[in-house]
């Protein structure tokens, strides 16, 4: 894989949970005193992808970031005889709180990254004893309903169908064997290359390196596993059982898939209070963040003082 870093190998634990075997990224000392921070990613990522976000939020507290079932490499929900569902992703999260966090008195910081966010608000709803362990909850550039999307209805349409469609074991198969090979998915972006909101702007070689990065991340989620979630997201609302927590929403300012001001309306559904913070970033979520200093970007000044405040 070609990356500008490379993880220490002793971030990396192994992690097993329902029996599926995956990895968690852990980083900061185990007997540092702050908050600890659970840091759950997005869809189409991996520990590697957020490993420079996470190491800008580690500066606040020790930080876990697990991965979830079907993605990051970790063994499909299907291998159990489970489905890959938004609410048995949100029970996974949660017998991860407990068997990474035993103490029952132990407060907990919360980040979800985009899809991560949902996730963690589904987990509380279906675990709302979790919420008294929860001393802040942030979403970055994170959603609660299909609503906050800003597709146009046929491309939400088409979105529906084909991710229903694909997220049948049979047709994901032939997706990934005959759609996702290196060099259908490198033409493909290639071709892009100019208008794409993720490669705007890089230069010839940054732009292999992402094209090359984007192929290991279709190949390491499994792609049934990606499209039942995305299946989900599309038809997604949350909006309908309140949580007793505020929440800090980072809101990308030029996010191409979300509207910040319906994001943040339909937060106010769920949480007692939302208070925004904005990221000058170009779009939602860059795939490769070269740094630790680019991936602050993600955390305005506004933000890190309340991270800090929440650590002791």
């Amino acid at each position: 894989m070609d990356l500008p870093y490379t993880i220490p190998e002793d971030a990396i634990r192994p992690l097993s949970i329902y029996g599926l075997k995956g990895r968690v990224l852990e980083l900061g000392d185990d007997n540092d005193r702050r908050t600890p921070i659970l840091f759950v990613y997005g869809l189409h990522t991996s520990l590697e992808r957020i490993y420079t976000i996470a190491q800008a939020l580690a500066k606040f507290g020790p930080l876990s970031a697990p991965d979830l079932p079907g993605f990051g490499g970790m063994e499909s929900l299907h291998r159990v005889n489970e489905e890959p569902t938004i609410d048995n992703f949100a029970d996974f999260l949660a017998a991860f709180v407990e068997q990474r966090y035993p103490d029952k008195n132990q407060k907990i910081i919360c980040v979800g990254f985009s899809l991560g966010f949902p996730l963690l608000t589904r987990m509380i709803q279906r675990h709302p004893h979790l919420a008294s362990r929860v001393k802040l909850m942030v979403s970055l550039a994170g959603f609660t309903s299909v609503k906050d999307c800003s597709f146009n209805p046929p491309t939400m349409l088409a979105l529906r169908v084909s991710s229903k469609i694909l997220s049948w074991q049979l047709f994901a198969w032939v997706f990934r064997w005959v759609f996702l090979q290196k060099i259908v998915i490198s033409s493909i972006y290639g071709a892009q290359a100019r208008n794409h909101p993720k490669m705007k702007g890089l230069n010839r070689e940054t732009r292999k390196q992402m094209i090359n990065f984007e192929v290991h991340l279709w190949h390491v989620n499994d792609v049934s596993t990606y499209f039942s979630i995305v299946h989900q997201m599309a038809h997604l609302d949350l909006t309908k059982k309140r949580i007793d927590l505020p929440v800090h929403h980072i809101a990308v300012k030029q996010d191409q898939y979300f509207n910040n001001t319906v994001v943040r309306r339909n937060m106010r559904k769920i949480f007692t209070e939302v208070t925004v913070h904005y990221a000058d970033l170009p779009n939602h979520a860059p795939t490769i963040i070269e740094d630790v200093e680019g991936a602050s970007q993600f955390l305005p000044g506004s933000i890190r003082t309340v991270l800090k405040k929440a650590s002791v």
